[in-house]
């Protein structure tokens, strides 16, 4: 079965920024950032649960290559995307995204 993939306006954003700041470093990055994020919403759609869960029912999703999370909700219909964060990020500063996202 296959889930539709909604992503959340702050995350979005939160890709949104993530990429345009690799692109300015190097165009092919930023492009590689996009495919590795596609990668993983593909996986997604197709088995949202091979992720481990991070907090709660949300779970996190790493981007190949990138030193980024992908936070994410499994619901009957569908995959929400909540954010996406460094790794490295304060676990506190996630959390409050999340649980005000959710």
């Amino acid at each position: 079965m296959s889930h539709r993939i909604a992503v959340r306006q702050l995350a979005e954003q939160d890709l949104l920024e993530i990429q345009l700041w690799y692109a300015g470093k190097n165009p092919d990055l930023g492009d590689r950032f996009s495919s590795s994020v596609a990668g993983v919403l593909q996986l997604l759609g197709n088995s949202p649960l091979i992720f481990p869960t991070a907090y709660g029912k949300v779970r996190r999703a790493s981007i190949k290559g990138f030193p980024y999370l992908l936070y994410y909700v499994v619901l009957s219909d569908r995959v929400s995307i909540l954010g996406c964060f460094h790794a490295r990020r304060n676990p506190q500063i996630v959390l409050r995204r999340i649980k005000g996202d959710s």
